[in-house]
């Protein structure tokens, strides 16, 4: 028989009291602040944890910020090597194709890393400098500092660098920062910029390559100070006005010309022969044809090759400094002008002596009168093309040298981008004179870029 347990109650002075029904509400806990803590703890240990694995150089946000930075070093060097690839097929055009390159195909492409400045891939910048270096900048990250530099070989290929080179000389990187930076006083930083030293100053002829040909030039003369380098035989450089000379530096009288602008200057009459031209036809290469006293051109030739006519130009001074007599000539002859543009690396540019003067085709029956180089890269080249547009009243300047398409034909450089052979009374001409320097000197490239030229120590 089933027995059914009843809570009695218990009465206690007014009070009623019941005992429990059963043993298990005496056993029922709940949670302890000891417990509490722990849990914390434990917790606090799990978020440390995480915390260490995830922030830091270490973590995975570093790793993952190292990740992205390497991806996109690579990124630049393959881009790079792409451009240096496109670079090497044009080489293969010029040395063997167009025969008018004959340098190494590292030469052949640093060359045009430095005519061009900046290059410009989808995503870098890519700059050169004179010693073969290659920095490549990511566009839109710093300017300063290069993401990846290299080496580039004779053969066209670059051997890139394990450490990147810093190109901001006023923020130098420091490779070894202190451990804890914060705990440390900093220096006072000097606001005057690191400059790197200069090369030593070397025998000019050895010293200017001709991928210098078109650099400035650190050389005043008869008030004219913007000169490039333009030429270099092994044995004298010359330098060239890096535009064209104002009318009153002209020696108008000597020549027998008249001018109708501030640059434009032409012979309104032919002017006598002057026998003087041949006394150093050699040293600027006009060997190929003889001038006449009978041909009008022969005679307008003869005052541009004239040195005694530009002496004013000849005896110039470098950062102040006299170097030594030169010599001066109105402008580049056809063969030294040919050989300039040849040597940095543009397409040759055909010339034949004929009767008259030179012509630009070895055709006898007839005469070919100009010659377009607009399509040429070195159309885009201010050392022979200063202007690509008629400027102040004229439209190119003269070159020292007779056309063979009549008695009265000069060649002359026009700012559309042709040599003509054109009558010596057209007007719209300046003069752009050339300098062949003393050969006992030495130069140095500049912090300014420029060219300086010093006499050689004894």
């Amino acid at each position: 028989m089933n027995q059914t347990k009843i809570n009695h109650p218990i009465h206690c002075r007014g009070a009623v009291l019941t005992r429990p029904a059963s043993k298990k509400y005496r056993n029922k806990k709940g949670i302890t602040l000891i417990s509490l803590v722990v849990t914390i703890i434990i917790l606090l240990i799990l978020a440390g944890i995480t915390l260490a694995l995830t922030a830091g150089s270490e973590g995975i946000l570093g790793k993952a910020s190292k990740a992205v930075d390497t991806n996109n070093q690579a990124n630049a060097k393959e881009q790079t090597e792409l451009l240096l690839m496109e670079k090497q097929s044009d080489y293969y055009d010029e040395k063997y194709v167009n025969q008018t390159y004959d340098d190494t195909k590292g030469a052949y492409i640093l060359e045009k890393l430095k005519q061009e400045g900046t290059t410009q891939t989808q995503d870098y910048k890519i700059q050169a400098s004179d010693s073969g270096t290659i920095y490549v900048y990511d566009k839109k990250g710093s300017q300063e500092i290069p993401i990846a530099t290299g080496t580039l070989g004779e053969d066209g290929k670059i051997q890139w660098n394990d450490e990147i080179e810093n190109t901001n000389p006023e923020k130098p990187t420091n490779p070894n920062p202190p451990e804890n930076p914060g705990d440390k006083e900093e220096p006072p930083i000097d606001p005057t910029p690191v400059e790197p030293p200069l090369e030593d100053p070397k025998e000019a002829t050895e010293a200017i390559k001709t991928n210098h040909y078109g650099d400035l030039a650190d050389y005043s003369a008869n008030g004219i100070e913007d000169w490039k380098i333009f030429y270099n035989d092994g044995t004298y450089i010359y330098l060239i006005t890096s535009d064209y000379i104002p009318q009153e530096k002209v020696p108008k009288e000597a020549m027998g010309v008249v001018n109708l602008g501030n640059y434009d200057v032409f012979w309104k009459t032919v002017p006598a022969f002057q026998n003087q031209w041949s006394t150093y036809r050699d040293r600027f290469l006009a060997t190929s044809y003889t001038l006449s006293a009978n041909y009008e051109n022969s005679k307008c030739v003869s005052t541009l090759l004239n040195t005694n006519n530009w002496s004013a130009f000849a005896n110039g001074t470098s950062k102040g400094e006299a170097i030594g007599a030169g010599l001066a000539i109105g402008g580049p002859t056809l063969e030294m002008y040919a050989a300039s543009w040849k040597e940095k690396g543009y397409k040759e540019i055909p010339k034949f002596p004929k009767a008259y003067g030179y012509d630009f085709s070895k055709n006898t029956a007839s005469s070919t009168i100009d010659m377009s180089k607009k399509d040429s890269r070195g159309y885009k080249d201010t050392l022979y093309y200063p202007h690509t547009e008629r400027w102040n009243g004229t439209s190119g300047y003269n070159l020292a040298s007779p056309g063979a398409w009549n008695t009265s034909a000069i060649i002359r450089v026009v700012s559309n981008g042709w040599l003509n052979q054109v009558v010596y009374t057209s007007a719209g001409v300046a003069c752009r004179p050339v300098v062949c320097l003393p050969n006992n000197i030495d130069a140095q490239k500049g912090r300014d870029e420029k060219w300086v030229f010093s006499k050689k120590e004894k």
